[in-house]
């Protein structure tokens, strides 16, 4: 199955939603707008969020990046959310954190990093997740031009004017 984007929006309790398929596993991708809806009551069609207050977090802290989601999968009878950088329609299941380079110890800024956990149940080695990140390289340190491998870093926020992503 593919993992682009579903074209169709649908509407659950209100919450507007892509849907797609990523390795076997139905994703649910609300829009900021959706995540309001979902966050108010901690439910989405009728099923029990796990850590709302952390989605929450997750969206007041990241939504401001163009690229930056948090999807939701049903496992177990709950919903899991997980992040997501998205780049050229493709989504990767991410960390994201201010990396401090291997080479020169500075911190870099926001970036993501492949989240081996977030592939839990798509039945994907550790070796296919960091083979599916290969299109998008390992970046430089933007202060020294050292490959940040140790953490395979493979996106940089773009920087932040006036509060909102450039």
């Amino acid at each position: 199955m593919s993992d682009k984007w579903i074209p169709e929006r649908m509407d659950v309790d209100g919450a507007h939603v892509r849907t797609l398929y990523q390795h076997g596993q139905q994703v649910f991708i609300p829009s900021l707008e959706g995540w309001n809806a979902i966050l108010d009551d901690g439910h989405l069609g009728g099923i029990r969020m796990t850590s709302p207050d952390n989605a929450r977090a997750f969206v007041e802290k990241y939504f401001r990046y163009e690229a930056i989601r948090l999807g939701l999968v049903l496992l177990r009878g709950r919903w899991w959310s997980f992040p997501f950088l998205c780049v050229e329609g493709h989504l990767y299941r991410v960390h994201f954190e201010d990396v401090i380079c291997e080479h020169c110890h500075q911190r870099c800024g926001l970036s993501a990093t492949p989240d081996t956990v977030c592939y839990a149940g798509t039945g994907l080695s550790v070796a296919e997740v960091y083979a599916e990140f290969e299109r998008l390289g390992v970046k430089q340190c933007p202060h020294c031009s050292g490959l940040l491998r140790r953490r395979q870093t493979a996106w940089f926020a773009p920087p932040v004017v006036d509060g909102a992503s450039s």
